[in-house]
């Protein structure tokens, strides 16, 4: 079994952390890029620096036009906006770890995502991230999305930095 499976197994049947860090009192958009619409985490609630993990909620809401479209009548957030939610849950650790780059961070691959539940409005969403590898030209990571204590999804993706 490589190391990516092996981290992909492991986030699918147990919390990558429990919660006990430092309060964090950033909000994402000092830490990564993304906007409105897109950006999908609400609040990062906690870091552990020493365990390189991140605690984040967010919330999928009845409203969110998204869902008008994506089994209409029977709404299901969509797996793909799970990955990128996990995805800035990694980056808002990097900008907390200090590590993040000046030159843009681009995800490079997902190396697995496993969908285990459907994440149905309204849901208020916990959001995990640990960085795994950190090296010159990127990193690699494992995050989950937990609703009322279960683990719903969970991948393990890779980031660039680009121009490293």
């Amino acid at each position: 079994m490589s190391v990516f499976e092996e981290h992909a197994r492991r986030a699918r049947k147990k919390r990558l952390w429990s919660a006990g860090g430092q309060k964090v009192t950033q909000a994402p958009t000092e830490l990564i890029a993304h906007r409105s619409p897109f950006l999908l985490i609400d609040r990062i609630e906690e870091v552990d620096l020493p365990g390189q993990t991140v605690w984040v909620t967010a919330a999928v809401r009845e409203d969110d036009p998204i869902l008008t479209g994506h089994f209409p009548g029977d709404p299901i957030y969509p797996g793909v906006l799970q990955i990128e939610m996990m995805g800035q849950s990694c980056l808002a650790l990097l900008g907390l770890m200090q590590v993040s780059p000046k030159s843009p961070i681009r995800l490079s691959r997902v190396l697995g995502a496993t969908f285990e539940r459907e994440i149905r409005p309204p849901a208020p969403l916990d959001v995990y991230g640990q960085v795994v590898e950190l090296h010159a030209f990127g990193a690699w990571g494992v995050a989950q999305i937990i609703v009322s204590d279960a683990i719903v999804s969970a991948c393990v993706l890779e980031v660039q930095f680009v121009g490293a």
